[in-house]
């Protein structure tokens, strides 16, 4: 490169330097102003003296031509739309891990729902038909005479072998369903009958549902 050709390029680095619109300018803008005088003030001064350095002036102005288009034009461009493509898709792929994990929630949060509405019911069932078996008998009397009944006349009859077990067993849920009744002060035993679970899992799916509903309709905005 000529001695003349790099005094020119400083002259002209300096009046870019000492212009008012770059110097106003700060932070990343300044930066990038100075890169793209760095790339631009040698074509530019190539093409204004192109009788003076003739072919090897416009040889060495395509290259600068090449370098200002490739890191000045191209590159910072390509650079920033690649990294806004990176980030929407981070974001997209976090959203829908997200999504993932919710819905395996929700359906996990389904199934103890299921599992809980079974043991309740395994529960409380039995202690429902003890209840009407006391109402239809008037109360506990009713039940004690009943028992006493089937048994002596299967004693003597033998119809079946198992109906002793029978008869423990429905006084051992007797026994449950009266110290339910006593001990339920508080009501926490109704908080976990059939009905009272089925209300907790409907409304806590509506919650579930009504979050979603949001969450859909703000990153469809």
């Amino acid at each position: 490169m000529k001695f003349s050709m790099f005094g020119d390029f400083l002259t002209r680095y300096q009046e870019v330097l000492r212009d008012p619109g770059v110097r106003s300018l700060r932070g990343p803008a300044y930066a990038l102003a100075l890169w793209g005088a760095l790339l631009t003030v040698p074509g530019q001064v190539l093409e204004d003296k192109e009788d003076e350095y003739g072919p090897y002036g416009r040889t060495l102005r395509a290259w600068w031509v090449a370098l200002r288009v490739t890191y000045y034009d191209y590159l910072p461009d390509i650079s920033m739309d690649t990294g806004r493509s990176v980030a929407r898709y981070c974001r997209a792929s976090f959203g829908a891990c997200l999504a993932s994990c919710k819905r395996t929630y929700a359906v996990i949060q389904f199934v103890c729902w299921l599992l809980l509405l079974v043991l309740s019911l395994a529960v409380h069932l039995p202690l429902a038909c003890y209840d009407l078996l006391e109402f239809g008998l008037c109360r506990v009397v009713g039940v004690v005479i009943l028992l006493l009944t089937l048994n002596s006349v299967n004693l003597y009859f033998r119809w079946v072998g198992w109906g002793m077990e029978v008869s423990a067993a429905i006084c051992l849920v007797g026994v449950v369903a009266h110290l339910c009744r006593i001990g339920d002060v508080e009501g926490r035993v109704q908080q976990t009958t059939p009905r009272a679970v089925m209300e907790n899992a409907l409304n806590s799916m509506r919650t579930c549902s009504s979050a979603r509903r949001r969450r859909e309709a703000a990153n469809l905005r």
